[in-house]
């Protein structure tokens, strides 16, 4: 039996070092039919990395909102499952593999959602977290990603309106696959805060003043090694 593709889906802005931290965790999967769609739309920056399973979209315009964004990356994701990845998280090694499974066994849900992560604040005090979302690191099969649009006038909470029609099973177990990391001082869209769409704007103004080609190479962090499975 063929196994069937998974997307890994990151969006990103101005993060290069997160970057390779990203593509460390997608190299490092025991999943093998994989691709990694990275959709950069930081217009002074274009990454590049030799590897087909890698994909990556640099777009010379930035989206008017983080919507807009996520509607685009829809169109250009190939797997039957979509794994929504965040530039600054860390996705263990069974990510995939474990989420996957409880889909395959469960087709009649449109999102697979973990219970519990890691988390921590600025790199600081890991702990266990409650999930309580089913967006960050969940698994969502492709008739739902696709037939389903985010608001396109939202920056924050974008992710909720999406799935508020989705039928979701969570996982009911202690194990986490994946690290949920809040902060880092660095551009990010969880650090926007309010509605948005403000900051948003504002970190579009927030670039490099020259063109830069940059090779991502995949690294992990000493924090992400230490809790990296």
């Amino acid at each position: 039996m063929n196994k069937p593709l998974a997307s890994f889906v990151c969006l990103t802005y101005n993060r290069q070092t997160l970057l390779n931290e990203i593509l460390y965790c997608f190299l490092a999967q025991d999943y093998e039919n994989k691709e990694l769609i990275i959709l950069n739309d930081n217009a002074l920056i274009d990454y590049y990395y030799n590897d087909p399973r890698v994909k990556i979209f640099n777009i010379k315009n930035r989206f008017v909102s983080l919507g807009e964004k996520r509607n685009f990356s829809r169109a250009i994701t190939n797997g039957e499952f979509i794994f929504i990845t965040d530039d600054d998280d860390i996705y263990y090694s069974n990510h995939i593999s474990r989420l996957l499974s409880y889909h395959l066994d469960n087709l009649d849900f449109d999102i697979i959602s973990n219970t519990k992560a890691h988390y921590s604040e600025h790199n600081n005090f890991v702990q266990d977290w409650n999930v309580n979302v089913a967006f960050n690191g969940a698994c969502i099969r492709k008739e739902y990603w696709l037939n389903n649009e985010f608001p396109k006038d939202k920056s924050c909470g974008e992710d909720q309106d999406f799935i508020k029609n989705a039928k979701i099973f969570h996982i009911d177990d202690d194990i986490t696959t994946f690290h949920y990391r809040w902060g880092l001082n660095i551009h990010h869209i969880s650090q926007m805060g309010g509605d948005g769409q403000d900051s948003y704007k504002y970190n579009g103004q927030l670039i490099l003043n020259y063109k830069q080609k940059i090779a991502l190479t995949p690294t992990l962090s000493e924090l992400a090694s230490k809790y990296y499975k």
